[in-house]
């Protein structure tokens, strides 16, 4: 389906039924009472490209209910949907995206709801000229976000649908003042958000590709490389004296090759040395 203008009806396209290897490339989509794109039932390695999604009356885009979905989006800008940019409803496995802009949609931008699996985004804008209303990224459910070289810029850049304990963060780009930790240069770290991970085993001044434990517990200074990982929890229930590794321990080595990244996680994956 390329370079097409749909608009005006129920559903823009949809993919029924174990839908694959279809491209949806360079249309425009817009005004449709309901999604502009729908992927439903195990639909898998498509390709949605290029396209201009706006003013539906529910979604932009909406997966739902797929245990295979490897799909890959890029170069889509979609915005001032009803509800959420993207909704990642119900699926498990890996969708990509790429070079996306979303913004002005009254949900959020990406909304994932998910079984476990995970969705990886890169070099994609969220939030620019008009707020995702909801937030950029809102995440509920045991699946991980991965964001690499994105910019989040609504009000609210990460929306916890359920503060759930075990809702974790991660980034190369941080800084370490007390009472007031910013991941990535921007998102502030609440109060009651509790930096979630053991004692350092290096300080940072010593070998630049030594694998380190990251701590920033309550109070603590931490490393301030600007390259450590950090692993928040969303909520104060932790006992920052749980001698449970996969809640304590955050092993990462330095990588050059994704300085800009945050992951966002329903819950923890389950080996405790999460390694990049």
């Amino acid at each position: 389906i390329d370079s097409c203008t749909i608009y005006n009806c129920y559903k823009g396209v949809c993919l029924y039924d174990a839908c694959r290897y279809t491209s949806i490339t360079n249309n425009t989509i817009y005004g449709c009472q309901s999604d502009g794109v729908y992927l439903y039932i195990n639909s898998a390695y498509n390709t949605i490209s290029g396209n201009a999604i706006y003013q539906n009356g529910r979604d932009g885009i909406h997966l739902y209910n797929s245990t295979v979905t490897v799909n890959t989006f890029s170069n889509n800008i979609v915005r001032d949907n009803a509800r959420h940019g993207c909704w990642f409803n119900n699926c498990q496995v890996s969708n990509i995206f790429t070079n996306e802009t979303y913004y002005g949609n009254a949900g959020c931008g990406l909304y994932v709801n998910s079984r476990p699996g995970g969705v990886t985004v890169t070099d994609s804008l969220f939030g620019i000229t008009r707020t995702n209303t909801s937030g950029d990224i809102g995440i509920q459910g045991g699946t991980q976000v991965i964001l690499k070289n994105c910019l989040l810029d609504s009000p609210t850049e990460v929306y916890w649908a359920t503060a759930y304990a075990t809702n974790w963060v991660r980034s190369y780009k941080h800084d370490q003042v007390a009472g007031a930790i910013k991941i990535w240069g921007d998102y502030l770290v609440s109060g009651t958000e509790t930096w979630n991970d053991s004692t350092p085993t290096y300080t940072g001044a010593g070998d630049a590709t030594a694998q380190k434990i990251v701590t920033f517990g309550p109070g603590a200074t931490g490393l301030n490389d600007g390259k450590s990982l950090l692993r928040i929890d969303s909520s104060a229930a932790l006992d920052m004296s749980n001698s449970d590794p996969s809640k304590k321990t955050l092993i990462a080595a330095e990588s050059e090759a994704i300085p800009y990244s945050i992951i966002i996680s329903g819950k923890p994956i389950g080996n405790p040395a999460l390694r990049d």
